[in-house]
């Protein structure tokens, strides 16, 4: 039986400005690193066995935003006020994930 194993990193980071005058995203840095391993095992030449496993974190900051001119809202008691709304705040978020599968290949 022949064996075939790769294995790979990947690491992406990504950074997002706010430019121009309206919000549609906020400003954001945002990192994310995976690993992983494949291996095939040629069973004999019609059947493969197939496995893999995968490990992927991600770190995203995002910054506070407000809008450059005033709105109008009303407050509890009825009477309006001119705000500068906010749209997105300071936050950090993480996550990760561990995937695995086999499969059977004839």
């Amino acid at each position: 039986p022949q064996n075939h194993f790769v294995t790979g990193i990947n690491l992406e980071h990504q950074q997002n400005n706010i430019g121009g005058w309206g919000f549609l995203i906020p400003e954001y840095q945002r990192t994310t690193v995976g690993a992983f391993a494949y291996h095939q095992l040629e069973i004999n030449h019609n059947l493969h066995l197939m496995s893999g496993l995968r490990y992927d974190f991600g770190l995203m900051k995002t910054k506070a935003y407000y809008d450059w001119f005033q709105s109008s809202v009303t407050n509890n008691d009825g009477s309006t006020s001119q705000v500068y709304l906010q749209r997105s705040l300071d936050k950090t978020l993480d996550f990760s994930n561990f995937s695995g599968a086999i499969g059977l290949s004839y």
